[in-house]
C-alpha cells in the first residue's frame, strides 16, 4: 500500500467521529438532491413495490430531510419519519408544511432505542441508511418490534461483496469518501438479520448504478484531503475483480459500479 493510501487511512480515522448533522453542515446541497426528479423516481419505485395500503401507518427510519416519508404519506393513513439529526428533522418538517402534508410527523430520536410501543406501525421502511448504522442488527430488531404482527418492511441499501477481503476494501473506500459511513453489508448478511428477527424476503431486486470517481466523490462531498488516497486505492484495485463494487477503466477515467438491493419483507409464518 502506497504513502497516499496510508495518509488517507490516518485522515479517515480522524474524520470518523463526525456526525450526520456535521456532514449536512459541510454540504447541505447533497441533502437537497433527495428531492430531485431522479430521486423521486426511485421513491415511486419503493412505494410501488411495497404494496402499501391506504390504512397503513408507516415508519421511515433514518428519514433525513423527509423525502421518503412524504412519498409514502401520499399513499397511507399516516407516515412518521425518525432521525437522529435535529437539523434534518427540522428540514423535513418545513418541507411537510410547504407541501401541506397533514398526515406526517417527524421525530428526533435514537434508531437503536425507538420511543414507540410494540406494534405501533403497520410497516417500516429504510432507504440507503443501513451502511451508516454501527449496529444494524439492533436497528432492525427495533424496526421488527414496532411493526405489528401482519406488518411488512422495505429496506433498500447498497451491498458489498460476499468475500470479506473485497468487502473490507469496499468499505475502506466508502469511509474515505464519506466519513459518516459505517459498513456496507453483503446481501446475505441482510437476509440473516431479517430472518433472525422473524422476517422473510418476499421480493428482492438488485440494481446497479454507475458513476465516475469525480461524480462519486462530489456527492458527499469527500473531504478534499482524502481524494488522493481514494484515487490511489482505485488505481491499485481497478484491474482486479471487485464483486459488489465493480471498477472499470473508461476513456482515461475510473468508473465505479455499485450494487444496491431493495428487499420487501414480511413476517415469517
Amino acid at each position: 500500500m502506497n504513502d497516499a493510501v496510508h495518509h488517507g487511512e490516518a485522515l479517515r480515522r480522524g474524520e470518523a467521529s463526525r456526525s450526520a448533522s456535521e456532514q449536512l453542515r459541510r454540504n447541505p446541497d447533497s441533502f437537497a438532491r433527495m428531492f430531485s426528479a431522479a430521486n423521486a423516481k426511485f421513491l415511486h419505485y419503493m412505494v410501488s413495490i411495497s404494496g402499501v395500503a391506504r390504512e397503513d401507518r408507516v415508519l421511515d427510519v433514518a428519514c433525513g430531510p423527509g423525502a421518503c416519508t412524504l412519498a409514502f404519506a401520499e399513499r397511507c393513513r399516516r407516515a412518521v419519519g425518525l432521525d437522529t439529526s435535529g437539523e434534518l428533522v427540522a428540514r423535513a418538517r418545513d418541507e411537510a408544511v410547504r407541501r401541506g402534508a397533514g398526515n406526517v410527523a417527524f421525530i428526533k430520536g435514537e434508531v437503536e432505542r425507538m420511543a414507540f410501543g410494540d406494534g405501533a406501525f403497520d410497516a417500516a421502511v429504510c432507504r440507503f441508511a443501513f451502511h451508516h448504522f454501527t449496529n444494524p442488527d439492533r436497528v432492525f430488531a427495533e424496526m421488527a418490534r414496532v411493526v405489528g404482527p401482519r406488518g411488512w418492511m422495505v429496506v433498500a441499501d447498497v451491498t458489498a461483496s460476499e468475500d470479506p477481503a473485497r468487502a473490507a476494501l469496499h468499505n475502506e473506500l466508502e469511509r474515505l469518501c464519506d466519513p459518516t459511513h459505517a459498513r456496507t453489508l453483503a446481501a446475505s448478511e441482510f437476509e440473516r438479520i431479517f430472518a433472525a428477527h422473524g422476517f422473510h424476503v418476499a421480493l428482492k431486486i438488485a440494481r446497479k448504478s454507475r458513476s465516475s470517481v469525480e461524480e462519486w466523490t462530489s456527492f458527499g462531498p469527500a473531504p478534499p484531503e482524502n481524494i488522493p488516497a481514494i484515487r490511489a486505492m482505485l488505481e491499485d484495485a481497478v484491474d482486479d475483480d471487485r464483486p459488489g463494487l465493480a471498477l472499470q477503466r473508461d476513456a482515461g477515467t475510473i468508473r465505479l459500479i455499485h450494487t444496491s438491493v431493495s428487499f420487501v419483507l414480511e413476517r415469517a409464518g
